[in-house]
């Protein structure tokens, strides 16, 4: 043991001395003095907060306030999260009635304006904007004092789309998005939308309603010597209908032969028209024209048996001018259109297809609605028809209305009691307030009315909502 300078011995840095800490008796030296075994002995360290387990019980009474913006790595998937899922393609009336029929606390809609693929700053602008509205509708939700837990659940699904690059990549007109407990789908719309966040007890659901106004069908039959090919479409998109043993143009319907310096024709060989198999001689090889009408014939006898004796839909052409009048010629369908397509199409996709023959079939698709309005004007006189929404919210309610036009892109904040049937109406929205508009949509949906959402120059008398009643 070392010693001082005054010849005291000084004890080990490694042994402790007399007190720890002043004040703090030495617990093992205690029991050293009583003869006791300290090897298995656990001393408190003297800096040790003795008050942690309080601490600990008080920070779990304080609720944890997480940012996407701060930690969006750090966020844990909660159980209860529901993936994104798109809704129907074909989108039914039928799919559109059971969404407006979905009620639950912190139902949350969103639609957003896209663009279709293909340019790279505007998918970042659409994933941009969604995410945007994904943070209003947090802040809005903590605003109304839902926990954070309960807004991270809800949420969730959204933030990971927002990461979902493929997602954004295929996007089209707009963006409908529907969240809510348990619930979480969206529709990518063939036309453009407001961007709008809407909070409520339902799903906001009048943009919807222009998929259905679009449903009407039609084909289309490009032709050309090569090939014939047909699309099915509507309002909003075409596709290509893969019809068998549908012919490969001419040359797979007239074949040629030479024998004994003769030159032999023979039609048929694979088309569903068997009863124009021949053979013939004669004058040798037919003209261009006889040859072009029999691959028209055998053109409509395919597509006849296979598919349009069934149907009676539109059927519009499209072709190089002398093909056009030869189909028709020979055709058993009784609904071609009119008014054709000119031009040669081999080349073309669906998607060219349809933004060509979509501005012909434009009165196609507008005639439901216009037949609508004739019939609100002729019953202007009976006292079936208004304009107040006074009138019109309620019948919405109680399946009184048949006819239903909204103006779309406008709302009327409020709220309606069903059981006494009171109707109050704000000019600015309070905080208990739904869009009675969108009340009176989701309503006549559900009682089976046809509803009409469209732009002001559109509406019946210039109204915000209008209707034709039942009684």
């Amino acid at each position: 043991m070392a010693k001082s300078r005054d010849g005291n011995f000084i004890p080990p840095k490694s042994k402790p001395s007399g007190n720890n800490r002043k004040g703090t008796p030495d617990i093992r030296r205690e029991l050293d003095d009583a003869g006791a075994d300290t090897s298995n002995v656990h001393v408190m360290h003297p800096n040790r907060n003795v008050n942690k387990r309080e601490e600990e019980e008080l920070a779990e009474q304080q609720p944890e306030y997480i940012s996407y913006k701060q930690q969006p790595d750090t966020l844990q998937q909660p159980e209860e999260t529901t993936r994104p899922e798109p809704l129907p393609d074909i989108f039914s009336r039928e799919d559109l009635v059971k969404l407006a029929n979905h009620s639950s606390p912190h139902s949350i809609s969103i639609f957003l304006p896209t663009h279709r693929s293909g340019v790279e700053v505007n998918e970042l602008h659409d994933m941009i904007q969604f995410k945007n509205a994904l943070q209003q509708v947090q802040e809005e939700l903590q605003e109304k004092g839902l926990p954070m837990q309960e807004i991270e659940s809800l949420l969730m699904g959204g933030f990971d789309l927002v990461k979902d690059d493929t997602f954004w990549h295929r996007q089209q007109d707009g963006l409908a998005v529907f969240v809510a407990p348990g619930f979480f789908r969206y529709f990518q719309l063939p036309y453009p939308t407001k961007a709008f966040t809407y909070i409520h007890d339902t799903f906001y659901v009048g943009p919807l309603t222009g998929l259905l106004q679009g449903r009407d069908r039609f084909y289309l039959l490009a032709l050309s010597k090569s090939r014939a090919t047909l699309y099915e479409g509507d309002g909003w998109g075409m596709k290509e209908v893969p019809v068998p043993e549908m012919p490969h143009g001419i040359d797979d319907v007239v074949h040629f032969e030479e024998k004994d310096d003769q030159k032999l024709f023979r039609t048929g060989g694979r088309g569903a028209g068997e009863g124009a198999n021949y053979h013939g001689i004669g004058a040798g090889k037919p003209d261009e024209k006889e040859n072009i009408s029999m691959y028209m014939d055998e053109v409509d006898e395919t597509l006849w048996k296979k598919l349009l004796s069934t149907e009676n839909v539109p059927l519009v052409l499209a072709g190089v001018d002398y093909l056009i009048p030869l189909f028709k010629q020979r055709t058993r369908y009784r609904h071609v259109n009119d008014i054709h397509l000119s031009g040669n199409f081999e080349r073309e996709n669906a998607s060219t297809m349809f933004e060509k023959a979509r501005p012909l079939m434009q009165p196609y698709f507008e005639q439901p609605f216009n037949q609508a309005v004739e019939r609100y004007n002729n019953n202007r006189a009976t006292g079936l028809t208004s304009a107040s929404p006074e009138d019109v919210i309620p019948a919405c309610f109680y399946a009184k209305a048949d006819i239903v036009f909204v103006q779309e892109d406008c709302h009327l904040w409020g709220t309606f009691n069903e059981q006494y049937n009171r109707l109050m109406l704000n000019e600015e929205r309070q905080n208990d307030d739904a869009c009675m508009l969108n009340a009176a949509v989701s309503k006549a949906l559900q009682t089976g009315a046809t509803v009409y959402v469209t732009p002001r120059e559109h509406m019946p008398d210039g109204a915000v909502i209008a209707a034709l009643m039942r009684y």
